[in-house]
């Protein structure tokens, strides 16, 4: 008998849960439908962006902004924004960019691809929209290869800190380590954008993949090679001459 009752007691829980989770989902599909309709909305903004004349204005909720985003509540919240009428000007990215980041905020999806990927990870991080920004990364991380890695690593040192900046930085120096072979045959012209700190993470992957490199001294030569020109590009100066 007490079995039944402790079963029956954790029923409810896990019926109640499933429900939550429908009701959250009928609710943000509705919420996506409302996006960028003036009449559900309470707050305008425009973007101005490269001084091009501010496109079609973009209208919002305040409470579901605030609800969702601390980046937006802060501002809504401030004492400026009080005693300053009309609509928000938004500077420092394109519209498009600017929808899309709202548009996650009401739907917690966004339409990424190669055209705008770098600016939507901008954008995520400009407005601290975490999930965006980590979506991004995972993006970048599945098309990481020996042709990309170097100028992947250099973004994601740009970002330092952040969960999925530093998943990205792994995956590169990972594709350094294990596609050594490769790097060796290209012309490594792409460390010269690297800081000094990330250049001596990309030597210690080089030095985990000499492990399984038929000709480490050829690999060797090659990297040494592409260090001396980063060092003409950053006009480094060598600790005693050397």
């Amino acid at each position: 008998m007490s079995k039944r009752i402790a079963n029956h007691e954790r029923l409810p829980c896990t019926i109640q849960e499933e429900v939550a989770t429908r009701h959250a989902r009928r609710v943000m599909e509705r919420l996506a439908c409302q996006f960028n309709v003036k009449q559900y909305s309470d707050v305008e903004f425009r973007v101005e962006h490269d001084g091009q004349e501010p496109a079609e204005p973009i209208y919002a909720s305040r409470m579901l902004l605030s609800a969702t985003n601390d980046y937006f509540k802060a501002m809504f919240e401030s004492a400026f924004r009080e005693s300053e009428p009309g609509p928000i000007v938004i500077r420092g990215v394109d519209h498009a960019t600017f929808v899309t980041c709202l548009r996650f905020c009401y739907s917690g999806q966004a339409e990424i691809d190669g055209s705008n990927l770098m600016r939507v990870l901008h954008g995520s991080d400009m407005f601290q929209i975490e999930d965006l920004f980590d979506s991004c990364c995972e993006r970048m991380i599945g098309l990481v290869d020996r042709h990309c890695c170097v100028a992947s690593l250099s973004v994601a040192t740009r970002f330092q800190g952040r969960d999925g900046a530093r998943r990205l930085q792994d995956a590169c120096l990972l594709c350094v380590t294990s596609c050594l072979a490769d790097f060796v045959a290209d012309d490594w012209a792409g460390l010269s954008s690297l800081e000094p700190t990330v250049l001596d993470q990309v030597c210690v992957a080089i030095g985990h993949g000499l492990a399984n490199f038929v000709s480490p001294v050829k690999a060797l030569e090659a990297a040494f090679d592409a260090i001396r020109r980063w060092g003409v590009t950053r006009k480094y100066v060598p600790v005693n001459g050397t």
